[in-house]
């Protein structure tokens, strides 16, 4: 006996809510390159997954944070900034209203070793990029790898389905409006993987990217999107007097210069600056090897003065002046932590004769153990991707509070005289440091002064010895070839 199918019907009714629901979801997708090397963004941390590079749910936490920066700027305080964050992007109680995917043709992604075969030392070609990519140094044995120079798909689906009829348009249109300036400030500002406040992960869409790298059309770019998407950004210096707001936004302090050239090499370039500002120190040459002595940065000084630990040369501040109580850690401003290594040269400085130096310590939040940094130094792609800018991008971020200085631990030394440090410095592990030296313009001895990296400059010259800021993001916009970039805003 044959059966036969009954046709599909469906109620006039129910019909109708489904043709209403399909047309509340609004689908969008984007091509995005990936321009500078990427590292991380596998479901174990520091390292790529080759089958799945991308994933939805790390973009999906890079938009939150890039809408936070921007739309969020214009709520007053983190009860309204949530309300609407949990409208978008949804919560544990909450669908979101925004679907993402990502599409990727895995077998035409190739990692690259970051280290040569002998895992001694950094792969230089074609890129020079190890003060970004520091953290990787100690990982050298594992063979961690990076990519670059590939290309993925975004689709972002808007599900309004909750919306009402009549209002239907209207939130699709600020759904959009929320969701597209979190993708602008993502792919011009931010990257993917680890490492992207240090530029890596930098990505191009044409969507959203400058279309060429002069001065007159990346100002009128960035100051249209500002108007459409309706933001509420301050710069540093006012954020500095006094914060604007209880999470990092992103400010209108920016800074791009060095000319039109390759990403890797617009990247290495604003990388560069950056290392050159926080390592400041004097330099020397020892039978033709370049080679660094004490660091032009009052940290190292203080941290003497702080433990009383130093060789007898040591003690005596090259920085600050004098004074058993005035200590500074401005650089704690660019980011925590910082771990300070002190050597020990035995032959020119016998611990018999001489002391020793402090044992290894870093510097970190009080209740924390680490703090982003403010400064993004990166690559802004344009013309497709095969071009870009060196930019520096600084978010507006709350005041650090208390700091502490932790002993980092050692169980095994390599020589007496690393036990004897770590034995003596014991005693200050947890030192409470006051965000008082922490903002702080540092008075420098006089005969030290032209090194303090706190100095500001005008027209490519050092004001008044005793023109100092205390704002480091302020110092380093005012440094190397930084001071002579061009500012994004010029308002």
């Amino acid at each position: 006996m044959r059966t036969l199918k009954a046709p599909e019907l469906r109620p006039p009714e129910v019909q109708s809510l489904l043709d209403d629901a399909n047309k509340k979801m609004v689908r969008d997708c984007f091509t995005i390159r990936v321009v500078t090397p990427m590292v991380g963004g596998g479901v174990k941390p520091q390292w790529i997954d080759k089958l799945r590079p991308v994933r939805s749910s790390a973009i999906r936490g890079q938009l939150r944070f890039w809408w936070r920066a921007t739309r969020g700027a214009t709520y007053q305080n983190v009860a309204e900034l949530r309300s609407r964050e949990v409208e978008i992007f949804g919560s544990t109680e909450r669908p979101s209203a925004v679907k993402i995917w990502v599409e990727t043709d895995s077998s035409r992604i190739k990692s690259t070793p970051m280290f040569d075969e002998s895992k001694k030392k950094m792969v230089r070609e074609p890129w020079e990029g190890q003060y970004a990519l520091f953290s990787f140094l100690g990982m050298k044995q594992e063979d961690p790898q990076y990519l670059n120079n590939f290309y993925f798909t975004l689709h972002v689906e808007y599900n309004l389905s909750e919306s009402d009829v009549k209002t239907w348009a209207r939130d699709l249109e600020e759904l959009k409006l929320d969701v597209e300036c979190a993708l602008w400030a993502w792919i011009n500002f931010g990257g993917i993987g680890s490492r992207t406040r240090r530029g890596c992960g930098s990505l191009y869409c044409s969507k959203f990217s400058p279309k060429t790298a002069r001065a007159d059309e990346l100002r009128a770019c960035f100051q249209e999107k500002v108007e459409q998407y309706k933001l509420n950004l301050v710069s540093h210096e006012a954020n500095f007097q006094q914060t604007h707001r209880e999470w990092p936004t992103l400010s209108t302090t920016i800074k791009f210069g060095g000319g039109e050239t390759e990403p890797v090499k617009a990247w290495s370039m604003a990388v560069r600056e950056l290392q050159k500002f926080r390592n400041a120190r004097n330099e020397y040459k020892e039978g033709g090897t370049k080679r660094f002595s004490r660091s032009f940065w009052p940290e190292a000084d203080s941290i003497r003065r702080i433990t009383k630990i130093g060789v007898k040369d040591h003690l005596k501040s090259t920085t600050i002046k004098e004074g058993p109580d005035y200590v500074a850690f401005p650089r704690a401003q660019l980011g925590l932590p910082i771990i300070f290594h002190f050597q020990n040269d035995t032959q020119k400085h016998p611990p018999k004769d001489q002391g020793y130096e402090p044992s290894d310590i870093e510097l970190v939040p009080k209740d924390r153990d680490r703090l982003a940094s403010p400064v993004i130094v990166k690559a802004v792609a344009v013309e497709n991707g095969f071009k870009a800018i060196s930019a520096v991008v600084v978010l507006n971020q709350p005041r650090l509070g208390h700091l502490r200085l932790q002993l980092i631990q050692k169980k095994e030394f390599k020589k007496y005289i690393e036990r004897k440090q770590y034995e003596a410095s014991k005693r200050f592990n947890g030192k409470d440091i006051h965000p008082s030296a922490v903002y702080i313009a540092p008075e420098y001895l006089p005969e030290h002064r032209a090194k303090n990296p706190m100095r500001i400059h005008s027209n490519g010259q050092p004001t008044s010895r005793q023109d100092v800021t205390a704002s480091a993001v302020t110092a380093f916009l005012n440094s190397g070839k930084v001071r002579e970039w061009q500012w994004l805003n010029e308002n």
